[in-house]
């Protein structure tokens, strides 16, 4: 969902936006440039297991028969929690007069409200004379977000699923436009692409040659998304099988990956950009134990990783990457993060504790002199937070770990970082256990830049 919002408004930087002859120009140029080796090879990779190759999706109530509390435990995640049906008992959303928001670009009104228990979005146009001229009213019948930040709204028509003008900002508890829709207003229409869904999901069945048609999308994410599909381990199971030692042929336990596969887990979802896969790959077919980058390359502008203050809402492995406490180390996400346990059941003092693993001594030594450094948290100290760079109203941790973090950023200040004049170069990520942009090669270019044309228009 996110990554789509932020195409359109660098597309806005383009210098052959509004010229179609010129994009055709620009287009033969990369694709006459395509034979050109990329300055990084690219690796290969097979699941740490072969017989996971074969193996099937079973999904997760075949998971929660042997692990039941695991599986609990996941779904107050926000992974867990990251596709939803409205429920109004729980719901955070507060509907108490003022849930309108007036959109000035398209001199258009919006309201949300509960009708029988269901949420719905309402779309108004008034006259000159205060009188309302224009209406329409759709159901939300999905909750995509978990709730940390934001709460948006899908509408599933057929099984055509399109995005909502509203989002519910939980941190700050406002109605407003969702991101992007100050740039540009889709309305009801915003398509949710398979790798939008697949990030918020298990494993969607999508329509092929279709944008935005499912036949099935589970609710959250599931097990397999980072233990790879559990067919082969349930039938093990099920015939009274047991490994023979700690290792476990039949499933992939990310903490027991090598560092850049057990990266890539995280990545998949929490490495934003613009995705160019490899022939007969998509969103749903990377599978845990591969290196990200036998399954895609990721278009970023290079200004994401020059500019040390663009801080994007899923800028996460880019900004750990700069951070000396990643290049010295053979941290990773895990390192600080379990995916298992609920983000709000974690106190700084936990944090503090994946510090102090590495930096038993810090307190004593180099904090000697820093007034509270002993009580204080050093995520507080060493982790800035603030507004991002692209998604208004949401507070967020910085991950470049770093000494002296700058100012945080204005929450209701972020706008798209890259809506310049100035021309927009792309940058392919390729693995980031250093931080490093390769230059795209010539197929890869030309889809990354078309890409950018068509989403403006």
């Amino acid at each position: 969902m996110m990554t789509g919002l932020r195409w359109m408004s660098w597309a806005r930087a383009l210098p052959f936006a509004s010229a179609g002859g010129g994009l055709l120009c620009v287009l033969a140029a990369f694709v006459l440039a395509g034979n050109e080796p990329t300055s990084t090879p690219r690796p290969t990779s097979a699941p740490l297991h072969a017989a996971l190759d074969s193996a099937s999706y079973v999904g997760d109530q075949a998971c929660q028969s042997c692990h039941a509390d695991a599986a609990a435990q996941h779904r107050r995640t926000g992974h867990g929690r990251s596709l939803s049906r409205f429920d109004p008992a729980t719901a955070p959303e507060r509907f108490d007069g003022e849930t309108v928001v007036y959109n000035a670009a398209s001199n258009l009104y919006y309201e949300a409200f509960v009708r029988d228990g269901q949420l719905y979005q309402r779309e108004f146009r008034k006259g000159p004379d205060g009188a309302v001229i224009h209406e329409q009213t759709f159901r939300a019948d999905y909750v995509i977000g978990s709730g940390n930040a934001t709460r948006s709204y899908l509408m599933d028509v057929n099984g055509y699923f399109t995005e909502m003008p509203l989002t519910w900002y939980t941190q700050r508890e406002v109605w407003a436009m969702s991101p992007g829709y100050e740039e540009a207003n889709d309305r009801f229409n915003r398509q949710i692409n398979v790798s939008c869904m697949t990030c918020h999901t298990g494993r969607p069945e999508h329509t092929p040659f279709t944008q935005n048609h499912y036949t099935d999308v589970p609710l959250g994410i599931t097990c397999e998304r980072c233990h790879g599909p559990g067919g082969t381990h349930v039938a093990a199971r099920a015939s009274g099988e047991a490994p023979a030692g700690e290792d476990d042929p039949t499933i992939v336990n990310p903490a027991d990956l090598p560092r850049r596969q057990q990266l890539a887990v995280c990545q998949q979802c929490h490495l934003a950009g613009l995705m160019v896969f490899e022939p007969g790959e998509d969103p749903t077919t990377f599978r845990p134990g591969q290196f990200l980058h036998t399954n895609r390359t990721v278009l970023v502008p290079d200004k994401q990783l020059t500019d040390p203050d663009w801080v994007g809402i899923d800028s996460h492995p880019i900004r750990l990457a700069r951070s000396a406490c990643f290049k010295q180390s053979a941290m990773t996400c895990t390192t600080c993060h379990d995916a298992h346990v609920p983000a709000d059941e974690l106190t700084m003092a936990d944090y503090d504790a994946s510090c102090q693993g590495c930096h038993a001594s810090t307190l004593t030594d180099d904090h000697a002199a820093v007034p509270d450094a002993a009580t204080g948290s050093c995520t507080t100290c060493h982790m800035a937070q603030g507004g991002t760079s692209d998604v208004p109203h949401v507070t967020f941790t910085d991950h470049w770990i770093r000494t002296r973090p700058g100012p945080p950023r204005d929450p209701s200040a972020a706008r798209p970082g890259f809506d310049t004049p100035e021309p927009l170069d792309l940058t392919a990520l390729r693995r980031l256990d250093r931080l490093t942009g390769d230059v795209p090669d010539g197929v890869e270019a030309t889809i990354g830049y078309f890409r950018f044309y068509e989403t403006k228009h």
